[in-house]
């Protein structure tokens, strides 16, 4: 298929060490004080950088049949069709989704997953939610809970850093008798770095029969990112693609057992939601992905989160971290 193709470009250049040389922005000069400097980019925690190779795929390979995917009844719509569907099983296939899990794109980052979460998970619904938040989330992560009905209890930090397990293990007890508790918590910070292990965590979590939501916002760039292996399998993750090199302009992606969902009507209604209407009555989709990507869909954002995605498997997380301790050291050496 097309994404396949992609991949193969990528695979060549990484091969190569061309990869790099596709950064959009690279030799740019910018107004300094005594004149024109090298643009040197140190923000990648706001937003990746574009890349070549993610464009021309775009320009050739997408733009010149784009149509709306809600259709198959042309040639440029069930182009698109097909094109989205094998962008979702893209990701899908990548963090490790299984057939119980739904693939939806969100829209704006991460912060837009969560928000749905409230919803998907019955928050509002529930008669004494807890949420069980991190000692260094994103606002994303706080004030949708905060905005709900939901208690949110924040867990302190251990010592060794992360959340510290003893204190949720006894906030866990303390709360047996709610009947919603949601722990959801940051891979990584956005403003230290600092790296939390989801596996203990998540066990944690599940053995006390709450959920678990990992926010990937800070980390998907760089970190293994899936829904978990067999003891600690993730509920929901939420990600941010436009944080990864060749993501900006990409759509957020949201990961979500099928199972912890309690709403059967989407979080926000409109086209495309429905599998049949009448002047009388309507019947939502039983898909959770189509129920929940109401409205004409940001195709072209959909399919760049898939390239964004392919990029980084390409390249593989222990060449990232690899890359990551040396330049670490390159900075120490030099303080």
């Amino acid at each position: 298929m097309t994404l396949s193709k992609f991949r193969a470009d990528i695979q060549s250049t990484t091969h190569n060490s061309t990869l790099r040389d596709g950064l959009i922005g690279e030799g740019v000069l910018i107004p300094g004080l005594h004149g024109d400097v090298p643009l040197v980019y140190a923000d990648y925690v706001a937003s990746g950088r574009a890349m070549r190779q993610v464009e021309d795929f775009i320009a050739q390979d997408v733009l010149p049949f784009y149509a709306n995917s809600h259709t198959e009844a042309s040639y440029c719509g069930s182009y698109m069709t097909r094109l989205r569907r094998e962008a979702r099983a893209e990701i899908a296939r990548i963090v490790g989704a299984r057939g119980e899990d739904a693939v939806i794109f969100t829209g704006s980052g991460a912060t837009a997953g969560l928000n749905r979460l409230v919803s998907l998970l019955g928050v509002e619904e529930a008669d004494r939610p807890i949420i069980l938040i991190g000692p260094y989330e994103h606002h994303s992560n706080i004030l949708p809970w905060r905005e709900s009905k939901a208690q949110v209890i924040e867990i302190p930090e251990a010592p060794a850093g992360g959340p510290d397990l003893a204190v949720l293990e006894q906030t866990l007890a303390d709360n047996a008798g709610s009947d919603l508790i949601i722990g959801s918590f940051s891979a990584a910070s956005n403003v230290t770095g600092i790296i939390t292990d989801p596996d203990p965590v998540t066990r944690l979590l599940k053995a006390h029969g709450a959920l678990a939501v990992w926010d990937y916002a800070g980390g998907g760039p760089y970190l293994p990112m899936n829904m978990g292996p067999e003891d600690a399998r993730k509920d929901a993750i939420v990600v941010s693609p436009h944080k990864f090199p060749g993501g900006p302009g990409a759509s957020g992606v949201l990961v979500v057992n099928q199972r912890a969902v309690q709403r059967t009507c989407p979080s926000w209604p409109g086209g495309g939601t429905v599998s049949f209407v009448s002047p009388w009555r309507h019947d939502y989709s039983e898909d959770l992905a189509t129920r929940e990507e109401a409205g004409t869909p940001n195709v072209i954002g959909d399919i760049r989160a898939a390239l964004a995605f392919i990029v980084k498997d390409v390249v593989g997380t222990d060449e990232i971290a690899r890359r990551e301790v040396l330049y670490n050291k390159m900075a120490l050496d030099g303080w």
